[in-house]
């Protein structure tokens, strides 16, 4: 399958570079999420030299900068499709079924990685805590995205948290928008192009005052205006297919910390789930129900 590449093409077309030019632009290559994710400061830490140089690969490579390098990669992993992913990590060289099942699972722990790191710390922090006062927290995803959604529900309502959630397409979305409160927190995880459903839900919630929040794998997603906090997640690396590794991290992470900021209530929800389970184990030798008859 022929994928266009316009960063390969543009780095074949260079002549010779300095090292430490070569040694930039061979790290935009081989890791454009964390370029489209990372600061100047801090690709430059990851590279061994100066935010300077940095600004001037991307210049050598014919963007405006660095802004703009972000927005073409952005771009291009945008409007490639899942099959062309999926190829290019099927293409990459492997000795065997064993080494390809664990550069995914290498794939998902950097991804973790990323998560940890100080500025998505921070990012996870700010979220749990204002989501800690809103009355419910509204979960939106669509599509694959909302299998995660569904799971991340199931953990908030374990750990006390009332939660709603937003995962129709189309007109039925407007049934669940109708559940939404003033007092509301919203939780939009969003990848990629935003749908309409997206964008629809952020201005409904603007419309009731509701803080809203973000997590997304495009650090320049045009819906981080919109919000009041947000969380870029990396999901995929070069060319490579997308991982949801680092979103059930993440997801796991915000059910720890909201727990955190509410003990007792977390407690004793899951006080009240074991009761109800030794109750329906106690259940197990009563009679069927007239509905559980044959």
């Amino acid at each position: 399958m022929s994928i266009p590449d316009r960063l390969s093409d543009r780095i074949a077309a260079l002549g010779p570079l300095s090292p430490t030019l070569a040694r930039a632009v061979a790290y935009f290559d081989l890791n454009r999420v964390a370029v489209i994710s990372a600061s100047a400061i801090d690709l430059a830490n990851a590279i061994g030299t100066s935010d300077a140089t940095v600004i001037r690969a991307a210049r050598v490579l014919g963007y405006g900068g660095l802004s703009a390098l972000k927005r073409a990669l952005a771009a291009e992993m945008a409007a490639r499709s899942p099959a062309q992913d999926l190829q290019t990590t099927l293409d990459t060289p492997r000795d065997s079924l064993s080494c390809a099942m664990r550069d995914g699972i290498l794939a998902g722990l950097g991804y973790i990685e990323r998560l940890a790191a100080p500025q998505a710390a921070a990012a996870m922090t700010a979220i749990a805590s204002q989501l800690h006062h809103a009355n419910r927290i509204a979960l939106f995803g669509m599509g694959p995205t909302a299998a995660l959604v569904d799971y991340a529900a199931q953990r908030l309502t374990r750990g006390g948290r009332r939660v709603i959630t937003l995962t129709a397409s189309g007109a039925g979305l407007a049934d669940q928008l109708l559940a939404m409160r003033a007092g509301d927190g919203v939780l939009a995880f969003s990848h990629g192009a935003p749908y309409r459903e997206v964008d629809v839900a952020l201005s409904e919630a603007a419309r009731l005052g509701c803080p809203t929040f973000l997590a997304t794998d495009n650090a320049q997603s045009q819906l981080i205006p919109r919000v009041q906090g947000h969380i870029v997640i990396a999901r995929r690396g070069s060319h490579r297919v997308a991982l949801n590794t680092a979103i059930l991290a993440f997801i796991e992470a915000l059910d720890i910390g909201l727990a955190t900021l509410g003990q007792q209530a977390s407690i004793a929800q899951l006080q009240r789930l074991e009761g109800l389970r030794h109750a329906l184990a106690r259940a197990d030798g009563l009679p069927p129900s007239r509905k559980d008859k044959p």
